[in-house]
């Protein structure tokens, strides 16, 4: 091989393409793919016996369409392992299919582990950011009128956390050029007022009375997390 030639992927065989074992796969399992290109889930499978021992944590920023924790399912049922995975989504509607799939995967492991006479306890814990800020924006955005958004200030200046650079009192002075805005550029105003390091509750906070953490949170947050 000579000094800077590209290779191309050397992973050529069918199984590793996205179109028969992504996008097909997906639509054969939950009956439909909202994906364009979800990833093959043998390319994530041979990934993680590259990259991983046998009782691993494997950790995925983008869930996507579930790839990861299936193919993690699957080593496990292959080679006997204890591998754990985490995914991270942000859209609603990926998260939907990602549920839907890691449930569809351990209901036909747990049938066929019963067959087998096999019984290993599998589990997983799905779980959301507790909102703060977040929850502010939601409700900016859902606002109808400048009314509803004023009532929204209120709660903003009592409850939720602004800007550094936030001038109450300039803002309140000047509520009639506010009003005079287009609801949009209310809203848009009223979002860059909000400090986006707090759209969620830090753990560091989870004892804060404010956020009201109910007792089973902090519980689940703490073994997460191996807190003392």
């Amino acid at each position: 091989m000579q000094e800077q030639q590209r290779i191309n992927n050397v992973w050529t065989d069918k199984r590793y393409f996205a179109e028969f074992n992504g996008t097909n796969l997906l639509k054969k399992l939950l009956g439909e793919n909202i994906f364009s290109y979800p990833k093959s889930l043998y390319s994530v499978k041979d990934t993680i016996k590259l990259i991983a021992d046998e009782e691993d944590n494997i950790l995925d920023f983008f869930g996507g369409s579930g790839t990861t924790a299936h193919a993690t399912l699957e080593l496990n049922k292959e080679d006997g392992g204890d591998r754990q995975f985490i995914l991270i989504e942000q859209l609603d509607k990926h998260l939907d299919v990602i549920l839907k799939r890691i449930n569809k995967v351990m209901d036909a492991d747990s049938k066929e582990k019963n067959l087998n006479n096999f019984n290993k306890n599998e589990s997983f814990i799905y779980g959301e950011l507790l909102k703060f800020n977040e929850e502010a924006i939601s409700k900016i955005q859902e606002a109808k009128d400048t009314k509803s958004l004023l009532k929204i200030w209120g709660e903003m200046c009592e409850k939720y956390f602004l800007n550094y650079d936030v001038d109450i009192k300039k803002f309140n002075d000047n509520k009639k050029d506010f009003e005079k805005l287009t609801l949009k550029h209310q809203k848009d105003l009223f979002v860059s007022m909000l400090n986006k390091n707090q759209l969620y509750v830090n753990l560091s906070e989870i004892e804060d009375s404010q956020f009201k953490v109910s007792k089973g949170d902090k519980e689940l947050n703490k073994e997460f997390y191996k807190e003392i």
